[in-house]
């Protein structure tokens, strides 16, 4: 009886390590791929070629998958449980845009349409279905590559022990090829994706703008001083007596005589969070310096981007960007402010002071975050020295924040944004959320209106800077409304129409036009004395 168990007792232990090994190592590839900041870069991507942060989230869930399963299987000869924990894997991973997603249909209303029941048990079961599906064409894939492997190391084997025919040497060959095939395609195909498929067809020259990790893009100059990318400027009309078109925009740059060289600084403040229920107690805000503030006593304009704080512009490379504009003397050095709204109870917080009393994103911009920048660095705080940044949601955000304080700030850039407050659409599916019904709130936050109740005296002095594919549905269309609506109301607007779309690519190129713009109507204003 014991020897029995002694003999039995190993397998046993082999049955229970292989899966127990298979598990180990899919987390510790799933670790790994996290800490690598793959995750990020990846769903970066994607949005980049124009995903939605929501379906970008969703691949990345599945290609992080896919991965995890690949390799646990092909380390340990496996398929059902590499498989199973990548299924539970995409289910950590996607588990959060899922219940934000089903929040959102739960309350959805009106035009929006209303919750299906029949519909989110499709849905759930379709990404259950994918993940399944995914798991086992990894696993299958991988373990025909495994037995392939293992019998190119059993043939080299033989080589060296016992010196078998050189037939032996086929599979041997075919798989050192093979990863000598994927060495060099590996990193050009990278290239190919993110830059173009010619990339390395041309030697020298200017190349494409990459997605990711590519250098600060220069704006030329065009005729009579325009940057290229501006459609246009559209200022008030001109009246006797009337403002002069300088008085908008200058092309006078009076920091050429200090103009500073070198790279900028980023550094992180923590706020206490300003919204209740919450993931997050806190608020992180992101404050890049520019190049020789360390070294000067001067005062700096001052750029504030929300809602995303510095996620996604980074990944353009927006640092760069700012550190070469500032170099080449294109714009003053200039202080860049990243504010997050990551951890409140909305998904979108729409930057609004929200009618339930649960998030105050805009006291929290105006009252905490911009006197405690002026505080605590060298800042020009007057309303001519600060602007405002945003995408998307942000590019509401900042019209929204300018309007209705015009006596705070003097610009706002918003790429690809939309102009009324809770507008309901297959993209904006969180933007109701935060204002509970409440049409006085909605009212009072919706740029589109807000733009004719600005005070007469004050509309001249500001500048909406816009950017959108015009032939975009949505936002195509919310581009020529606003614009309209501005021109309407006597607010200077400049334009820059681009078929890059609803992408980070967009302020990728054209970060260096809107921020020149920008410069150009600080001095105007008066900013730099």
């Amino acid at each position: 009886m014991t020897s029995r168990w002694s003999s039995r007792q190993p397998r046993a232990l082999v049955r229970l390590r292989r899966p127990f090994a298979a598990v180990a190592l899919a987390v510790l590839v799933a670790i790994v791929i996290e800490w690598s900041g793959s995750i990020t870069d990846g769903r970066a991507a994607l949005i980049y070629m124009g995903f939605d942060p929501a379906r970008a989230r969703l691949i990345a869930a599945l290609s992080v998958e896919a991965i995890v399963v690949a390799v646990a299987a092909f380390g340990t000869g496996l398929s059902l449980v590499p498989g199973m924990a990548g299924v539970a894997l995409f289910g950590i991973l996607f588990a959060h845009s899922f219940v934000a997603e089903t929040r959102s249909a739960l309350s959805s209303g009106g035009a929006a349409g209303h919750f299906d029941a029949g519909g989110w048990l499709i849905t759930l079961g379709t990404l259950i279905g994918a993940a399944i599906v995914i798991a086992w064409a990894s696993t299958t894939l991988a373990t025909a590559v495994r037995i392939a492997t293992i019998r190119a190391l059993a043939d080299i084997r033989l080589l060296i022990r016992d010196h078998r025919p050189r037939r032996r040497l086929v599979r041997p060959a075919v798989l050192f090829g093979g990863i000598v095939a994927l060495a060099i395609a590996g990193p050009v195909f990278s290239d190919m994706v993110n830059y173009a498929p010619d990339v390395h067809m041309r030697g020298g020259g200017d190349q494409t703008v990459g997605l990711v990790n590519g250098g600060p893009v220069e704006p030329s100059p065009g005729p009579s001083g325009a940057l290229d990318g501006v459609d246009h400027v559209v200022l008030p009309p001109s009246t006797s007596g009337g403002l002069a078109p300088s008085a908008y925009l200058s092309s006078a740059r009076p920091w050429l005589g200090w103009r500073p060289r070198g790279s900028g600084i980023v550094t992180q403040a923590t706020f206490p969070a300003p919204w209740t229920g919450g993931s997050h107690a806190t608020a992180s805000v992101w404050i890049y310096t520019p190049p020789g503030y360390a070294s000067s006593n001067r005062r700096y304009p001052v750029i504030y981007e929300v809602p995303w704080g510095p996620n996604g512009w980074d990944k353009i490379g927006i640092f760069n960007i700012l550190d070469g504009l500032t170099d080449s003397g294109k714009i003053p050095g200039t202080i860049a402010v990243f504010v997050s709204e990551t951890g409140g109870p909305y998904p979108d917080s729409e930057c609004v002071d929200s009618p339930d009393g649960r998030e105050h994103i805009e006291s929290y911009l105006t009252r905490t975050i911009v006197p405690y920048i002026d505080a605590t660095y060298r800042t020009i705080a007057t309303r001519a020295g600060r602007s405002l940044l945003g995408l998307s949601q942000g590019g509401y955000c900042v019209s929204m924040l300018a309007l209705r304080n015009p006596s705070l700030f003097g610009t706002a850039i918003a790429f690809s944004g939309y102009y009324q407050a809770a507008i309901r659409s297959a993209q904006t599916v969180n933007a109701a959320l935060p204002f509970d019904g409440s049409q006085a709130s909605i009212a009072a936050h919706s740029p589109d209106t807000l733009a004719a109740e600005v005070p007469a005296a004050m509309r001249g002095r500001l500048l909406i800077e816009l950017e959108a594919d015009p032939n975009n549905r949505f936002y195509g269309t919310q581009y020529d409304q606003f614009s309209n609506d501005l021109e309407a109301a006597g607010i200077p607007v400049a334009l820059f129409p681009t078929p890059l779309g609803h992408s980070w690519i967009a302020p990728r190129v054209y970060l260096p036009a809107v921020l020149t713009t920008l410069a150009a109507h600080e001095v105007a204003l008066g900013a730099f004395g």
